[in-house]
């Protein structure tokens, strides 16, 4: 079980997996952004609506099991550090 959390850690530390969370996290406020701009055109595309409801959805799912991975590989003290239990949070 050591050699998995062990794993898992060096895994979430490493640069491709850093530089790709920080990618969705640019991706998805460029969404929000364009989203709000059009909201007032947009309001009646059910096809629009639906398609952003999923990549919510789906940029909720990747964070959460971000968050789990994360304190699995670095136990409960992954959460003691006020930047983790942050970006737990949010």
């Amino acid at each position: 079980m050591a050699e998995v959390r062990m794993f898992i850690k060096m895994f979430m530390k490493k640069r491709s997996v850093t530089l790709g969370l920080a990618s969705l996290i640019g991706f998805y406020a460029a969404l929000i952004v364009i989203t709000f701009t059009i909201q007032d055109y947009i309001e009646k595309d059910h096809w629009f609506l639906n398609t952003v409801n999923t990549i919510d959805l789906v940029v909720v799912l990747i964070f959460l099991l971000e968050t789990i991975l994360s304190v699995f590989g670095n136990g409960f003290s992954y959460l003691y550090d006020f930047w983790n239990l942050s970006d737990a949070m949010i």
